[in-house]
Formats: structure tokens, sequence, C-alpha cells
């Protein structure tokens, strides 16, 4: 396809960009969102491939990553670095960005490792911990409705695209999952016991809570353990990307998966 220029802030593309960058409704309505930054585009393309349009300042950026642009079947759209700026209002540009459509995704099969998070609200938080479920061998992950934007670009940028190849899910009734699955559920809380002390089933879920108010009463109170990380005294706890990272690691060891 040939480029196109945008010059303008007013044009209609442009604030559809915009908008799918910065506002969650309007990416749940549209079931689209944007990457920023060509190590997004290319992690998408590895496990989807098909975008709806690309966004770029350097013609330099674009060549690497689409070698001839004539090729494909979608359109790309020259604009200026103070445009792209405008949108993800970072100091610095990316230089080249796309509209995805949100991929669907399907139930697992038999998973092992499983992830519920209950309100983890900061997209750098869920960016984090989506990032060490792939690379802990994590085979599903349900989040609340009061979770962070899965698929909004701050999470996307702290997850380098963890969730092109994890299989997540918005939306979910934790408790209902817990009831209605063979998976031992362990909720990590202050007073549980030490996760060097827990022979963790095979089959298990890791319940991680809200950065203020950690997990739901309701919810802890139907998982089959509390578990804790051993900590020194004067500290009160970890941050919950890092705490989700131990315990991840320490099912891993326990069941020689590295």
């Amino acid at each position: 396809m040939q480029i196109k220029n945008i010059s303008s802030k007013e044009n209609k593309l442009f604030k559809h960009l915009k908008k799918l960058y910065s506002n969650n409704q309007y990416r749940s309505l549209h079931k689209q969102t944007v990457l920023d930054g060509a190590h997004l585009i290319e992690s998408y393309r590895l496990h989807h491939g098909a975008f709806r349009a690309v966004f770029f300042s350097d013609e330099k950026i674009l060549k690497q990553i689409f070698h001839d642009h004539h090729n494909y079947n979608y359109d790309f759209y020259h604009l200026s670095d103070t445009l792209l700026k405008s949108i993800s209002g970072q100091k610095s540009s990316t230089r080249i960005m796309t509209i995805i459509d949100i991929p669907v995704k399907e139930n697992v099969e038999n998973p092992r490792l499983t992830l519920l998070l209950d309100d983890i609200q900061d997209p750098g938080n869920l960016g984090s911990i989506l990032r060490s479920a792939q690379a802990f061998f994590v085979d599903q992950i349900f989040m609340s409705k009061g979770c962070a934007d899965l698929w909004s670009p701050k999470t996307l940028r702290g997850s380098q695209g963890a969730q092109f190849s994890l299989q997540c899910f918005e939306d979910q009734d934790l408790k209902k999952i817990i009831s209605e699955s063979d998976f031992k559920a362990y909720a990590l809380s202050l007073g549980g016991e030490s996760i060097y002390k827990s022979n963790f089933s095979f089959k298990a879920a890791f319940v991680l809570g809200n950065e203020g108010c950690g997990i739901d009463a309701s919810i802890e109170s139907i998982c089959s353990k509390k578990i804790s990380i051993p900590m020194k005294t004067d500290v009160d706890s970890l941050n919950v990307s890092s705490a989700a990272s131990i315990v991840m690691f320490e099912y891993t060891r326990q069941h020689q998966l590295i």
C-alpha cells in the first residue's frame, strides 16, 4: 500500500488513534488498541501478524520492520514526531505505532499454573506480572473487573507484549473460578505459610491482591491455603509484581520446570 500523510490533529484517523491510546472504554468499544514502539510491533507479528494501520515518523524504523511496505494490505501513515509525541504524552517518541484488533483468547485445556489477579490497579505492576508469567510457565491468567486494562499502552509497555502469547481473561469472577476449578488455590498474603515450607500442587493457582488492600476477604476465605514470602522483620511488604515473580519462580523450582 502507498504511504499517506497526516499533518493535522484534526485528522479523523489521528483522533481515533489518540483515543485508543488514552481511553479504556474507547478501546473496549472498538476492540482495538495501540502498539507503541518497534519491539512491541515485532513481537506482535510473531504471534498474530495483522495490523489495522501503521503510523511512523522515521522511515528507517518503518523499513526495519516492514521491509517492503508495498506488499502489505494495510495502510501506512507518515506524520511528524511532534504529532506522535502528542499521542503518547512521552518526552521522546518511539517513532512508530500501530493499531491492532485486540486478540481473542481461548480456554486452556488441563492447565498447570494459573494466576488470579484481584484488582491489580497499576498498569506497570500488571505489565511486570505478565512478563514474569511468560517466563515462569503460567498457562492462564484470570483478572477481576477491578484490574488495570490488559491492553492499555502502559500495560503493554510494562509487559513488553507478554499478553500476545499468554492466555489472559479480563472481567472475571474469581470466586466462581476458584469454586469450579480443580486446581489448589494459594492466596499470597501476610501471615501465611512460608512459600519455602509449602509443597505446591502441580495444578495450582496463585491469587495476588490489590496493591493497597490485598486480596478481597471473600476470595481469600475460599482459597486452599494462605502463603507468604519470608522477609526481614522491618519490611512490611513487597511490590506485588516482585512478590509474584518470587512465588512463580518457587513453583517452577519445586516442579523442576527450569
